[in-house]
């Protein structure tokens, strides 16, 4: 008898061990739903920089719609963090992404990024807004760089 109350009472601790160090189907539906969330703000940004590229580059569009897809991207800079909530991270049961561990264990290091990504991104919106050409193509210059270092520091390889 002993022993069957022995084997319970470990069953019992074992399964509470499990449920409370793996994550709820909530929490990983939540989390592959803030993965999908910060593609697509990423997507974005990357889709009005090319309409700012494309106007930098080629004289393509207008200053009006340069002006609007320079303020979406520093907008969309500036929120980006809210979209790496912990336990997102490359290898997470989350889902697909290339976000490194790194964005949360050196977590000021990389919201610092975002913020000076953000400042570079309002930079760009400023250009655009008084239709300054050769200020836009260095401001886009500059976002680049900035976005690739943090691309470097805290993107992982394609899964």
């Amino acid at each position: 008898m002993i022993g069957a109350v022995k084997r319970a009472t470990l069953a019992l601790m074992i399964a509470a061990i499990t449920t409370t160090a793996m994550p709820s189907f909530a929490d990983v539906q939540m989390a592959s739903k803030a993965i999908d969330a910060r593609r697509s703000l990423m997507k974005n940004i990357s889709k009005n920089i090319k309409v700012v590229a494309s106007f930098v580059k080629k004289g393509k569009g207008t200053t009006e719609d340069v002006a609007r897809s320079a303020r979406m991207i520093a907008s969309d800079i500036a929120r980006f963090p809210n979209y790496y909530p912990k336990g997102t991270a490359q290898g997470s049961t989350a889902g697909n992404t290339r976000s490194k561990v790194q964005i949360w264990t050196r977590w000021a290091s990389f919201t610092g990024a975002a913020a000076k990504a953000t400042d570079t991104a309002l930079n760009l919106a400023m250009a655009a807004d008084i239709g300054d050409k050769d200020a836009l193509g260095s401001a886009l210059g500059s976002l680049g760089k900035s976005c690739g270092g943090c691309h470097k520091r805290f993107r992982g390889p394609k899964n």
